[in-house]
């Protein structure tokens, strides 16, 4: 199994890479795919706002010393 894993090919690429040729998704595909999943789970669960735990911005704290 262990040598096997290591003949696998790697493709290292950023989110908006266009893939080479092949039935795979990119990145950017993927991850639209696991939000439908994630929204449509949280419908099941009756939640109609999928987005109502998640952070809508982000902010940095810088403290002054002393």
């Amino acid at each position: 199994m262990e040598n096997e894993r290591a003949k696998m090919p790697i493709l290292k690429m950023r989110l908006h890479d266009t893939p080479p040729k092949r039935d795979r998704p990119s990145p950017a595909e993927c991850i639209a795919m696991m939000w439908q999943l994630a929204d449509d789970a949280w419908a099941f669960k009756g939640s109609s706002d999928a987005e109502t735990g998640l952070q809508s911005r982000s902010i940095r704290v810088i403290r002054r010393p002393g």
